[in-house]
């Protein structure tokens, strides 16, 4: 038997039919604005007029604080951009003759930058004027790692000036010709090399160091500059209340650092170490140190503590032994001998200049610092300087025995004030 379905009522209510058709205005809606900003990002990224369109946006979104006079290239892969000029709103400047960036884009998908050239030349950056209220310090922050890996395969500066604020100032620092290869991945900052030239004190220098860093300290797990000699270091440097625990080593080292031609060396051949523990408003050192200073061998050892106001030496020593007398054996009366120099005090410079000095010498020949100047000193001398106005004024008291200068036996008692004020 069959049946047949029973029609609905002729007055039911109809059922709507599915919104079909405003599902796919929607879908279209929202996908446009998306495919319109793939579209623009491909352009600015990919293409010059692309670049150049997004520095114009830059320029009007910063009221051309940020101006490029001419680009080439593309984002995505290389660029190069010539006269960039920067200005803060505190007065900050940076400029730049010329910037050729060329990388791999392909490594941004692991969230790793990775640069295989970075030339920088005409790089000029003048410091901000100081408020003229001061601003209260602010706890350093330093950052741990970067939103990204970044890895540098060469990067080179050309002709960098960094001025002060005043127009009228000397440049606080230039360099000819720099380069560097390094990587920060993660907390791990590796530089692998850096090289620097045009350095009027130190001459041509070589860098290499493994750190990281966060909050306010800077931890290396080797840090070594060749040069004039070289110089190693390890250990964490504090900033702000964060305690500092370096050490420090150095091998033919000589002063100066990078002389004229033909120039002698006032010292040469320092070998030493030190320590610095504690934070800068109250830390303490030690230092020990050989060198040949003109004719004789030195050694220089000294421990103290200090901070942002003075300096205190518990105790210094210079031993000092001739390897070659400065003057003809034939004008010296008695033999050559070991002579030192032992010294404590502290000096301030806040809130004013304060120094007081006590040492005591040995069989001190002065030769040793000037050749002509044959003899053998023995006494002591203590000093207290202060400042008057613009002037220092010292206070001496020293007595010399059983000394002799040039041949000359001599003895000397004095103490007494200089009068630097007396025009």
């Amino acid at each position: 038997m069959s049946s047949t379905p029973t029609p609905p009522p002729a007055d039911a209510p109809k059922q709507p039919n599915p919104p079909t058709h405003w599902g796919r205005w929607l879908a279209a809606a929202l996908l446009v604005p998306a495919l319109l900003v793939l579209a623009t990002l491909g352009f600015v990224l990919g293409s010059e007029r692309g670049l150049r369109f997004g520095l114009a946006q830059l320029a009007s979104l910063t009221d051309n604080a940020i101006t490029v006079r001419q680009a080439n290239g593309r984002l995505f892969d290389q660029l190069e951009l010539r006269d960039f000029r920067y200005i803060s709103a505190d007065g900050l400047t940076v400029s730049i003759g010329r910037l050729a960036l060329r990388h791999r884009p392909a490594t941004l998908l692991g969230r790793r930058l990775h640069v295989e050239s970075l030339v920088v030349d005409g790089l000029d950056i003048r410091l901000a004027p100081p408020p003229p209220i001061p601003e209260p310090d602010t706890p350093t922050d330093l950052p741990s790692r970067l939103p990204v890996d970044i890895v540098i395969d060469a990067l080179s500066l050309a002709d960098f000036v960094l001025r002060p604020a005043a127009e009228s100032a000397p440049p606080t620092l230039e360099l000819a010709n720099s380069t560097m290869i390094g990587s920060w991945l993660g907390d791990r900052i590796i530089i692998k090399s850096i090289d620097t030239t045009g350095l009027p004190l130190t001459g041509p220098l070589h860098g290499e160091a493994d750190l990281s860093m966060s909050g306010a300290q800077l931890d290396f797990e080797s840090l070594a500059i060749t040069g004039p000699g070289r110089v190693q270091a390890s250990g964490r440097l504090g900033l702000d209340s964060v305690a500092s625990d370096l050490e420090l080593a150095w091998q033919q080292l000589h002063w100066p650092l990078n002389p004229a031609d033909g120039e002698p060396l006032l010292a040469a051949d320092l070998v030493g170490s030190a320590t610095f523990t504690g934070r800068f408003d109250a830390y303490r050192f030690d230092l020990s140190s050989t060198a040949t200073l003109q004719d004789f061998t030195a050694k220089l050892s000294t421990q103290g503590s200090g901070s942002l106001e003075q300096i205190t030496l518990d105790d210094l020593s210079l031993d000092a032994l001739p390897v070659a007398l400065a003057a003809a054996s034939s004008k010296r009366k008695t033999p050559a001998q070991p002579g030192s120099i032992k010294a404590h005090g502290t000096v301030s410079w806040s809130p004013a200049l304060l120094a007081t000095i006590e040492a005591a010498f040995s069989h001190v020949d002065p030769s040793w610092f000037a050749a002509d100047l044959i003899g053998d000193i023995n006494g002591r001398l203590s000093t207290s300087t202060t400042m008057i106005g613009d002037e220092p004024t010292i206070a001496f008291d020293t007595r010399f025995e059983k000394s002799s200068l040039r041949g000359q036996p001599f003895e000397l008692l004095a103490n007494g004030v200089t009068d630097t004020l007396r025009n």
